[in-house]
């Protein structure tokens, strides 16, 4: 009788042994998914079961769906992309829709009746139309903002406003008016109204017609008025203003000057005061000669 090992018998009993109990713990997870599904077949089978099944996944997507837009959201506020009230407008109005749209969802999958669907389908369109100003300054303020149709500093007028763009965001466009006041138009307005990007300047233009002048002083004479509309008026110093002034015609002792004063188109309400002071200022120092001024008006 030959003797054995039982150490030997040991080492070489135990891969099967192992591969044995792998075997049966991989039977025993797919025993357990198999009574679950035929679980899951059974709940589905009770109609009762089947509804709140369908209402809980219609549920979870609609959950999961607001939180998805409030990470967006949340990350273009982040970036100031859009403001803080402009990031609550839209998670309340995504909010209300898609909750609007899982009470169809429930309600047409409990009763397939498409009838009670039609109030809920006209709130629905009621909301929406009620919102698409906001809707519309949104899409003007990305169309804007990739079109590069505004930029900001830039002179523009839009509808009955003119002034400097001093902001652009979501909602309109932050416009400051020639008398310094603040005016906000509505974004969408890129899609419905002409804007025009006119020149920075005004251009106001005086005829000064001047009698019983020498021949010898008539060039002299056309320095001399610049000098004096940029050094004796008290808004001669306008940070931009430019004097231009040209002979239009001369002789016989009399000679016609044309003058332009150019002054940034942001300070029009002081135009009509410097005008004024010009031709007073302009009649006092020219005493000597005879002078007519007329003021042939402005241009943009």
């Amino acid at each position: 009788m030959t003797p054995t090992n039982p150490i030997l018998e040991a080492e070489t009993s135990a891969p099967g042994s192992q591969s044995s109990q792998s075997g049966s713990i991989a039977n025993g997870i797919m025993d357990i998914l198999h009574r679950l599904y035929a679980l899951f077949l059974e709940l589905t089978q009770n109609p009762f079961i089947f509804a709140l099944i369908e209402i809980a996944v219609i549920l979870f997507i609609s959950w999961l769906f607001t939180k998805i837009v409030d990470i967006i959201v949340s990350r273009l506020e982040y970036r100031a992309v859009i403001t803080k009230i402009v990031g609550r407008k839209i998670r309340s109005i995504v909010n209300a829709s898609t909750y609007i749209i899982a009470l169809i969802a429930i309600i047409y999958s409990l009763t397939g009746i498409t009838t009670l669907l039609i109030p809920i389908f006209i709130v629905f369109a009621a909301v929406l139309f009620s919102m698409w100003e906001f809707f519309a300054n949104i899409i003007g303020y990305y169309t804007i903002l990739t079109g590069k149709i505004i930029l900001q500093d830039t002179f523009i007028r839009i509808d009955r406003f003119e002034g400097r763009v001093k902001d652009i965001t979501p909602m309109s466009i932050v416009i400051e008016s020639l008398n310094g006041s603040i005016i906000r138009v509505p974004s969408r307005y890129v899609f419905s109204k002409i804007i025009e990007v006119p020149s920075r300047n005004i251009t106001a233009r005086l005829k000064i017609t001047v009698e019983g002048i020498p021949v010898t002083h008539v060039t002299k004479l056309m320095e001399r008025i610049r000098d004096l509309i940029l050094t004796r008026t008290k808004r001669g110093n306008i940070p931009g203003m430019q004097v231009n002034v040209l002979l239009e015609e001369a002789g016989g002792n009399n000679a016609t000057y044309n003058v332009s004063i150019v002054i940034p188109r942001t300070l029009k309400r002081v135009l009509s005061d410097l005008i004024n002071e010009v031709q007073i200022m302009l009649l006092s120092e020219l005493g000597e000669y005879d002078i007519r001024i007329e003021y042939l008006g402005e241009e943009y």
